[in-house]
């Protein structure tokens, strides 16, 4: 029964999008796309030909206004990047965000195979940049097995932690988590002592 519930909730995200261009072969809005995904906090590790490839598998949809694309607790469907209007989410019926033109959203549902954290409903007639959950969910094994071996050769470069096995470096690569920050952000604060 849940299965049949999630294909439907999947289906409503999808009736709220009118394919333009199913697949972006020809690259359009490449710098804009890229742009975004180079600064997006999950895919900026993926070099130019990368993000080149999930530009390719992206999908071109309009969205009609005042259409709600999704529901705040529903499982998720898409990433989004949005190439002309307004998207409007809101949580718990409260407006959180507005999402502009080269604003990516709807990751965090498919990274975490988690229900949506907010509303989500065109302010504006839309046009948006898609991507299928399991195109994503590809995208993400990439990214994870790509931070693994990162972590690993972190942890071999490190003298004092030679003389531990591999299945605990193993263990230590697989929990290790890239933070990445802007230059002149805040890392730390607090008092010294």
């Amino acid at each position: 029964k849940k299965v049949k519930a999630v294909e439907k909730t999947n289906e409503e995200e999808a009736k709220a999008l009118k394919v333009i261009k199913k697949h972006n072969t020809e690259l359009d809005d490449l710098e804009m796309i890229s742009d975004c995904l180079s600064k997006h906090f999950f895919m900026r590790i993926l070099d130019k030909r990368a993000r080149q490839e999930i530009i390719k598998e992206m999908t071109l949809c309009s969205i009609d206004e005042n259409v709600e694309v999704y529901k705040q607790g529903a499982p998720g469907k898409y990433f989004y990047i949005v190439k002309e209007g307004i998207l409007i989410q809101s949580i718990d019926n409260v407006q959180d965000k507005e999402y502009h033109r080269g604003e990516s959203l709807g990751e965090l549902a498919l990274i975490h195979s988690s229900p949506r954290a907010g509303t989500l409903i065109a302010k504006t007639k839309c046009l948006v940049w898609c991507l299928e959950r399991k195109n994503f969910r590809k995208i993400v094994d990439v990214i994870n097995k790509m931070n693994y071996e990162e972590n690993k050769n972190f942890i071999s470069s490190i003298r004092m932690l030679s003389s531990i096995d591999n299945e605990l470096k193993s263990i230590l690569s697989s929990n290790l988590l890239n933070q990445y920050f802007e230059k002149g952000a805040i890392i730390f604060k607090g008092k010294l002592t």
